[in-house]
């Protein structure tokens, strides 16, 4: 709890990525977590205007893989003809904002549960950025990347309320970030929220309780990996137009974890680590070993469908959080989620041609 005796709170940012590794908006649990840390008193988060909307273009980005046909009209037809069902009409550019606003929408709630400042980059001079990037410094000190200079209109900015309160924590997992803290002395660098964690004092090193209240409740941990998995979805890697269809998620071995202790009394226990997965799958993909070639459109049409079933095992990051009886022991998993996407691609099949 805060007191009189401890340290002005630092100002902390995280970087879009670290904020898309927690998952999508509201990015629970880890940012159930930091929003005690800054109801505590222990950090203050700062953010800027672009990158809530960097946030915002990578979810938006992640669905439009899945959805964007809804905004083609061949799209609507074939579903009119196979499902007899009328898609509403809508252009690729409006679909894509309406799905950009609702997620900029959930971003910035996010950001307000974090009671975050927001800096607004239009602060910082275009000039600074572009002497920067003629003369190889900043973000640009690695390699004079175009696609940098969203990153750089926020280093600038940062550099600025660095010296303005003296520190300011990055947390980032960017190498160029990395590379443009160094030699700013106003600048702190940290690779990731655990490593936030433990610059807290928040990190144990053992979690002998946590442990055995896993072992003991390993059916609850399955039913709640098993409805993070069906909330992402598995994708199909190594056959194209492969779908899961269905997922069950057999058994789960936590390989690595580390756990953190309740910001507040009465509060949760913050577990972060990675687990593996044993999922059974249904799947149906084209029968691409008996289609043809349509040399007039140059594809490969399928007239039929393979099905099947499969045993996969994953790997995840995950985090979770646990609350405590009033001893301070375990006593129930309260959220869990996926830290990143990576694994969510798997593969169903042998050997197959690729046709793409």
């Amino acid at each position: 709890m805060p007191s009189s005796t401890r340290r002005r709170a630092p100002n902390v940012f995280l970087d879009a990525n670290v904020v898309i590794r927690a998952g999508k908006p509201p990015g629970k649990p880890v940012m159930d977590s930091l929003a005690d840390l800054v109801a505590s008193g222990f950090i203050r988060i700062v953010t800027t205007d672009l990158t809530k909307i960097e946030v915002a273009k990578h979810h938006t980005n992640k669905d439009l893989e899945q959805i964007g046909g809804l905004g083609r009209s061949r799209f609507r037809k074939l579903a009119k003809q196979a499902l007899d069902v009328d898609l509403p009409e809508i252009s690729a550019e409006d679909l894509r904002k309406k799905i950009f606003d609702r997620y900029f929408g959930a971003t910035e709630q996010m950001f307000q549960r974090l009671k975050a400042k927001t800096l607004p980059i239009d602060d910082v001079k275009p000039s600074a950025v572009f002497d920067t990037y003629t003369h190889r410094t900043g973000v640009f000190s690695q390699e004079a990347k175009k696609d940098q200079f969203p990153d750089a209109f926020i280093f600038e900015r940062l550099r600025a309320e660095g010296k303005a309160h003296d520190e300011l924590i990055i947390v980032a997992d960017d190498g160029d970030f990395a590379a443009a803290i160094k030699g700013e002395k106003h600048l702190r660098h940290l690779r990731s929220v655990a490593e936030l964690f433990e610059a807290l004092g928040l990190k144990r090193e053992e979690s002998p309780d946590v442990e055995q209240f896993l072992q003991a409740n390993k059916d609850a941990l399955i039913g709640k990996v098993d409805d993070e998995i069906n909330n992402w979805g598995l994708q199909v890697s190594d056959i194209e137009d492969g779908e899961i269809d269905e997922s069950s998620v057999k058994d789960v071995e936590v390989l690595q974890m580390t756990t953190y202790n309740a910001t507040k009394e009465g509060g949760e226990i913050l577990v972060v680590g990675r687990l593996k997965m044993d999922v059974e799958v249904s799947f149906t993909h084209p029968d691409w070993d008996s289609s043809v070639y349509d040399s007039e459109d140059k594809v490969r049409i399928a007239f039929d469908n393979v099905s099947g079933e499969k045993e996969l095992e994953l790997e995840a990051d995950f985090a979770m959080t646990i609350s405590v009886d009033e001893e301070g022991k375990p006593e129930e998993i309260d959220h869990f989620s996926f830290s990143n996407d990576n694994f969510i691609w798997v593969e169903i099949g042998e050997t197959y041609d690729d046709y793409r």
